[in-house]
């Protein structure tokens, strides 16, 4: 053993040549169409990438099987060859995930309001015994989520979840949606009798097998329309109010609908004084309170009319409707309605006969 190791060292020495330039430090000499390197007289690498593993949701049988192969690669190496492994383990905290997933916080006033949607939807899948571990990878920006849990014969079932980062929140519940949408129960089940024939143990009679494929079916339905319900109200763009001076007012526009405007619609609904809604062509900041003036006072009409707002004045949203028809005013109650087909106002019911039919 010890003659190995020696003549393994002697293997790695080589004599020193004080190079002439940058070039001569990079120690390849040659690379090879099937990827492998020449680093010497007489040597040569090559690198290989193995898949992930989740490690950490696994099963106490699952992590021995785990250590039991890594050791058979081990014992796999030529003892005449030199062997570097690399472990790269990225695994986020939870603290982590809640600042790089789903909404990202853009260091305005509105950042506290992100981080609790984010955590709506942390919590609601820990309170169904999720486990979430988040990955971004700097060079491909791929960014994902690997969610796991314990099905009922006790599999430790996990699903990798793909979202965008630009429009975090929303793709990620689609891809979770579509994901489930693609789980194929008679696959899963093929997959683990595959690994039984292979010598795979621990794995459940076919009868066992079916009953836990189809309630891992239940458990991807049930987390994604869970998530669903999840509501993550739309936030457009920012807005950093002035000081007591008058100065450092900022707006961030983003393109949402029409045009590129700021839009917040937990301001909207819950902050009736706080700025939700600047067009694109001005810098008007409208509040609840201010669209409801201009709406004559009626929440259902503001409500719809914030939610048509996406590049307009509220004003001129206004005089579309009523240009086009959908829009008037009751000469008996004065309030307005949606008119196109209605021959009664909704709100005194007094006769309307300005209606298409």
């Amino acid at each position: 053993m010890i003659k190995t190791l020696t003549n393994l060292f002697k293997q790695d020495k080589e004599k020193f040549v004080v190079p002439k330039g940058v070039q001569d430090v990079i120690p390849v000499a040659a690379i090879f169409d099937d990827g492998i390197f020449k680093v010497g007289k007489d040597k040569y690498s090559k690198t290989y990438r193995f898949t992930d593993i989740n490690y950490a949701v696994a099963s106490r049988e699952d992590k021995e099987a785990m250590f039991l192969e890594y050791s058979e690669l081990l014992n796999s190496l030529d003892s005449g060859a030199t062997t570097k492994i690399t472990i790269n383990n990225r695994r986020l905290n939870r603290l982590d995930f809640e600042q790089t997933i789903l909404i990202p916080t853009t260091g305005d006033n509105l950042d506290e309001y992100r981080e609790e949607y984010n955590k709506m939807l942390l919590d609601k899948a820990e309170e169904m015994g999720w486990n979430w571990e988040a990955y971004i990878e700097p060079g491909s920006r791929r960014t994902y989520v690997e969610i796991g849990q314990s099905s009922p014969a006790g599999e430790d079932f996990s699903m990798v979840i793909d979202f965008d980062e630009e429009n975090q929140a929303d793709s990620f519940k689609d891809s979770l949606e579509a994901y489930y949408e693609d789980f194929d129960i008679d696959e899963h089940i093929e997959m683990w009798i595959e690994a039984k024939r292979s010598g795979t143990s621990g794995v459940p009679s076919t009868r066992e097998l079916v009953k836990d494929a189809e309630a891992i079916d239940g458990m991807i339905s049930e987390l994604s329309q869970a998530l669903q319900k999840v509501n993550i109200p739309v936030l457009v763009g920012s807005y950093t109010p002035p000081d007591e001076n008058g100065e450092g007012e900022k707006i961030v526009r983003e393109f949402y609908g029409q045009g590129h405007i700021f839009k917040d619609e937990d301001a909207f609904y819950h902050r009736p004084d706080d700025p939700c809604y600047i067009p694109e062509l001005s810098d008007t900041v409208y509040t609840r309170n201010s669209i409801l003036q201009e709406c004559n006072q009626q929440d259902d009409l503001a409500e719809e009319v914030f939610e048509a707002l996406d590049w307009q004045h509220v004003s001129s949203l206004l005089e579309d409707w009523q240009r086009n028809g959908e829009l008037d005013t009751c000469k008996e109650c004065g309030k307005m309605f949606n008119c196109y087909g209605v021959t009664k106002c909704p709100y005194c019911g007094a006769d309307y006969e300005g209606g298409d039919e």
